[in-house]
């Protein structure tokens, strides 16, 4: 008898309270949405071609692209990290055809900013050749700097004075007095007034579309020329001043939720 009991004890409560369970369960994955980053490079009011196209800066100088990388990391919403580990970063190539980072499992709820870095911190440049975006093997890295390059540019330029034309800056330098590690804070304020925030929705994915503007590169008020700065192979005071223009290159484009 009291087996018996016990028996149709346990049922009722199985009948009563695991579907409270498994629906506060659902209740608590909906409460998340996902984010969806898609980097776009552009340049003279177009997207950015590879060694075809010709484009026109600030200076008149006539350009080519043959190769456009740089590494974002430290990825944040309102300050709070989207990234479990902070030396987790992307490795962004304008020669693929799309660069997207994804976040998943983000509170829901409007947020007014992103931030991310440019660049390796001093901790991974100091820790040797990694793995995965920091594989030597994306060369990306100074064996004979024990560093990372942060920022590669490569292409042509008839204002060029370097041989062949060319354009070769490798921009990095992560030691006090050649640091080029930049934070880039995007407020939605600049983007959109009206909606003024970043709206993560329960169940639905959030997709930012960031803009990285090759026009802004070149800047007059440090005077970046291609005539003048067509190439930079190290860390020093050149590399720092070119790296100036950073904190220019990115927007938001749009913010769409799907």
């Amino acid at each position: 008898m009291n087996n018996r009991n016990s028996i149709l004890t346990t049922g009722v409560f199985l009948l009563v309270f695991l579907p409270a369970i498994i629906l506060s369960k659902t209740y608590a994955q909906n409460s998340f949405g996902k984010l969806k980053i898609v980097i776009v490079h552009t340049a003279n009011h177009r997207v950015l071609s590879m060694n075809d196209s010709s484009y026109l800066n600030c200076f008149n100088e006539n350009y080519s692209i043959s190769k456009l990388k740089y590494y974002l990391g430290n990825f944040t919403i309102n300050g709070h990290s989207l990234l479990e580990k902070k030396s987790t970063y992307f490795l962004i190539d304008a020669k693929k055809k799309e660069n997207v980072i994804s976040f998943d499992h983000l509170d829901s709820g409007k947020y007014l900013n992103i931030s991310f870095d440019l660049g390796v911190d001093s901790i991974d440049n100091c820790s040797g050749a990694q793995e995965g975006p920091l594989d030597p093997l994306n060369d990306m890295f100074w064996t004979w700097n024990s560093g990372y390059v942060f920022f590669k540019l490569e292409g042509n330029s008839p204002s060029s004075n370097a041989d062949l034309n060319r354009i070769q800056l490798h921009l990095g330098g992560y030691k006090n007095e050649e640091n080029i590690y930049t934070p880039i804070l995007l407020s939605c304020d600049t983007f959109d007034k009206a909606s003024n925030a970043i709206n993560i929705l329960p169940g639905k994915v959030t997709e930012i579309v960031i803009e990285m503007n090759v026009d802004n590169f070149w800047q007059k008020d440090i005077n970046n020329r291609i005539s003048e700065i067509p190439v930079c192979m190290s860390p020093g005071a050149l590399a720092k001043k070119v790296a100036r223009s950073f904190l220019k290159l990115f927007s938001i484009q749009s913010i769409v939720n799907h």
